[in-house]
């Protein structure tokens, strides 16, 4: 299974809604569908916003599920030594709420942790245009710093030999389509130096055993200058249906990876 984590604001809904219609369109290669009644709810809340009201699906409820299931088939194409594959995709703590206080991750040291074992990768979605000033830059990206140290802890049990996430972490940047991050959409390692700093670069080289940058967004280029997805009358500004950019790539790269990793299991 994959897992899709991120802060609040990072794009996560917008992502699952577009995801769902993508994998509609290219029904030869990918299949998505709920796996459960709430996580069907969330496809119809999110594409309903997006398609019905050209509004984000920014629908933050605290009674949230605390994880959304969804069941993806991909076929590889061309083909490779990857046949077709199913993947689950754990929409993990929608709300951002554990991601965000660490005093309530603590609570659910156990739920984290387990979800973080019985994977074999995870999308990481980071807002870059959410703090930008470099007091906020600094507190955000400490935190997400703050995660990978947890993560190594907990699933590391005690051992001291253990210093490394070994899971295939693809972490995006989304948002991508803004004017001020366009230029960065072919070089996602120049923009995370970029953005995160060369601290937090360096500790993901040092503690994540593969790790890779995507540069995405969940809902293609604007129409005009503006940052909003709809002018001040609620009407889209966009040319037509939302169009996403790389959102494929994260979950390829993780079965390509998620693969390779298994094949050299097995060859010991």
């Amino acid at each position: 299974m994959i897992i899709l984590w991120g802060s609040s604001n990072a794009g996560k809904k917008t992502f699952i809604a577009n995801l769902h219609v993508k994998c509609s369109k290219e029904s030869s290669r990918w299949k998505m569908k709920a796996s459960t009644e709430a996580s069907q709810r969330l496809i119809q809340t999110c594409t309903e916003f997006l398609f019905d009201k050209n509004m984000f699906p920014n629908v933050c409820d605290e009674n949230d599920d605390i994880k959304y299931f969804f069941e993806i088939i991909y076929n590889p194409y061309p083909p490779t030594q990857i046949k077709q594959k199913k993947i689950q995709l754990i929409y993990l703590d929608p709300n951002g709420t554990f991601f965000e206080n660490p005093d309530k991750e603590r609570l659910y040291d156990n739920f984290i942790t387990d979800s973080i074992k019985k994977s074999f990768g995870m999308i990481l979605f980071i807002d870059p245009a959410r703090q930008e000033c470099e007091e906020n830059k600094t507190s955000y990206y400490k935190l997400f710093s703050n995660h990978i140290s947890n993560q190594i802890k907990h699933v590391s049990q005690g051992s001291t030999s253990f210093n490394k996430i070994l899971i295939p972490f693809a972490i995006c940047f989304n948002k991508m389509d803004l004017n001020k991050y366009k230029d960065y959409l072919k070089n996602p390692e120049k923009f995370a130096m970029t953005i995160m700093g060369e601290d937090t670069c360096s500790l993901i080289e040092r503690k994540i055993n593969k790790y890779k940058y995507f540069t995405v967004s969940n809902v293609g280029y604007y129409q005009g200058d503006s940052n909003t997805y709809c002018d001040p009358f609620g009407y889209p500004k966009l040319l037509q249906c939302p169009e996403p950019i790389n959102i494929f790539k994260p979950i390829e790269w993780i079965t390509k990876q998620s693969t390779k990793i298994k094949m050299e299991k097995n060859s010991k």
